[in-house]
């Protein structure tokens, strides 16, 4: 494999884009879309899950972002609480949020 990675589906891969990114090859426009990535895998390893239903005046039992309420076409206010998603890319590929800062690192460095 040569070059900025087609597709980003497994370790090596993530591990190949930051080696890529440090050479003379990778242009500025590489490096952004490799932090783009990197970055994305830290910010979407959360996801909002159902909660509870809410009273009609009842309040979230937090603010937002960590809490979201949402009413349907019937009117009933479901509340949303923001949690860690198991099967986010992060996890399925094996990284820690701290590796993944240290990757975001290394590829600023370079």
């Amino acid at each position: 494999m040569y070059g900025y990675p087609k597709t980003i589906s497994t370790r090596y891969d993530v591990e190949y884009l930051v080696s890529f990114l440090g050479t003379p090859w990778a242009t500025e426009d590489n490096k952004r879309r490799g932090l783009a990535f990197l970055r994305g895998l830290k910010e979407r390893q959360k996801a909002y899950t159902f909660d509870r239903t809410l009273a009609e005046s009842e309040e979230p039992d937090g603010p937002e972002p960590e809490y979201l309420v949402l009413t349907d076409e019937e009117g009933i206010r479901r509340q949303h609480r923001l949690t860690d998603d198991p099967n986010a890319l992060i996890h399925r590929l094996g990284f820690t949020e701290a590796e993944v800062d240290d990757l975001i690192a290394t590829v600023e460095s370079s």
